[in-house]
Formats: structure tokens, sequence, C-alpha cells
């Protein structure tokens, strides 16, 4: 990976299609069931995120999908969430409630991010936004992240 882009989550999970024909969840790829490590990256030059799928078993790349301003994201379930673009609805069955969560503060953090512009970003910096983004993945935070489905508003102002 180029040295600008960081990784700001991990995770396992199952990733999915939904298949439009069968109206069913298939796998990503056919046959490729099972567990894939799930990261999402952040580019600190250009604040542009991306979900990186690599299977567990055999180290392929399942996913590879960047995060775009606007995107719908769902968390159908604790562990089942769920997103769409113009040709495919994608889903993550995670291993835990855990690593759901910590998936999902980190995906919402991105949208977020891309929400507030390149203008803020450069503003904050990506150390002030990455430190934000630690803080909110600590256990003390770990309540409130169940009980929330977004992230504090963000404001353009230095503290």
């Amino acid at each position: 990976l180029p040295y600008s882009e960081q990784s700001i989550c991990q995770a396992r999970a199952s990733v999915m299609i939904y298949d439009d024909t069968s109206k069913k969840w298939v796998p990503v790829k056919p046959g490729q069931q099972g567990f894939s490590r799930i990261n999402i990256y952040h580019n600190t030059v250009n604040n542009s995120f991306r979900v990186v799928g690599v299977k567990l078993q055999d180290q392929q790349v399942v996913i590879n999908y960047s995060i775009v301003k606007g995107l719908k994201y769902n968390q159908a379930t604790p562990t089942f969430h769920q997103w769409r673009d113009a040709r495919q609805v994608y889903g993550l069955n995670f291993a835990s409630k855990e690593e759901a969560s910590t998936f999902s503060t980190a995906m919402l953090f991105a949208l977020n991010s891309q929400a507030m512009g390149v203008a803020c970003f450069l503003l904050f910096g990506a150390g002030r936004l990455e430190r934000l983004l630690e803080v909110l993945l600590t256990p003390q935070h770990a309540e409130k992240r169940k009980a929330a489905v977004h992230l504090p508003e963000l404001t353009c102002t230095e503290s």
C-alpha cells in the first residue's frame, strides 16, 4: 500500500452480494465462502477511503471498494451490515458484534469525514482526524456506539 494510506479498522467478515435473480445473499466470488480480513483504508493525502477484504484462507482480494460521498450504509442487524451503489448491494456478515461495531464506527467516520469536505480535512489535518477515530474506538465509547447510529457532528473549527 502507498505510504499515504493507513488502515483505520480491521474486522473479520464474510463478504456477500445480493443476487437479484435468486433474491438471496451470495458470496462475492462464487465458491468463496468463509471469513475475510476487512480493512478500511484512509488515504491521508486526498482524504479518500476504501474497503478492502482479503480472504483469510488463500489471501485473495475479494473486495476493493472506494467509499464515495453520500454512500448509504445500513446496519441491518448487529452483525450484518450492507451498502449499495448503482450496480450492486454489498453485505458484510461479521464474526462478532464487536467487530461489526468497530467497522461501523470507522465506516461512519469515513462518510462523515468525506461529508465535511476537503477544506475541513485540510483544516483539521490527517493526524487530528485519525486521533478522533482512535478516541471513538476506545472501550469507553463502546456503549455509545451501540446506542448511536451516527458519529457526533464534526465542525470546521480549530480547538
